[in-house]
């Protein structure tokens, strides 16, 4: 996986770059005209958290320019998942009648840090995928009995310890406020 960081210089576009650029503006527009009118935007109070994350990270990372950051996160996505219930198959062709799933599927959870540092890529460190969905002796259905406290008290030690193999020994490590991270 490739990131782009925000804390890294941006080479000088040449002509053909900008060029490219543009094409691809003007091809997207038309792409989302043809589409329909659906749109994706910040609503009001994620722009307001966004803009106070910014003015506490702004300081910090700026007063020590040395200091990595590592964004933690915990997406998930369904097994049937289809964006915008996009399909592989032609609509023309008869023969081939898709049907909607009845269902979502298994649900794959996904724990990793996002290291953004100045002396190195981006990059995904301690990603640890597992799958809910399936009642068995060995693994509960819920994906929320699996992701507890003790599954990210564990987690975050293997965290740490690939970051101290990394060499990444400054870093400010950025998370949520999710429930499962306080011992109850």
């Amino acid at each position: 996986m490739v990131f782009r960081c925000a804390r890294r210089p941006v080479k000088a576009k040449t002509n053909k770059q900008e060029g490219a650029d543009l094409a691809l503006a003007e091809f997207s527009d038309r792409i989302r005209q043809k589409a329909g009118s659906s749109s994706y935007h910040l609503s009001k109070s994620n722009v307001l958290a966004r803009d106070s994350y910014v003015k506490v990270m702004h300081p910090v990372v700026c007063a020590s320019p040395n200091a990595s950051v590592v964004y933690l996160g915990e997406p998930f996505i369904h097994k049937h998942y289809k964006r915008h219930n996009d399909s592989l198959f032609d609509p023309s062709d008869d023969l081939d009648v898709q049907r909607k799933e009845n269902h979502k599927g298994r649900r794959y959870c996904f724990i990793a840090g996002i290291l953004d540092s100045l002396g190195m890529e981006c990059q995904v460190v301690a990603l640890d995928i597992f799958r809910g969905g399936k009642s068995t002796a060995k693994q509960p259905k819920d994906y929320h009995a699996m992701f507890n406290h003790d599954y990210f008290v564990k987690w975050f030690a293997k965290l740490l310890a690939v970051l101290g193999d990394m060499g990444v020994a400054n870093a400010y490590i950025v998370m949520d406020n999710a429930k499962y991270r306080e011992r109850r």
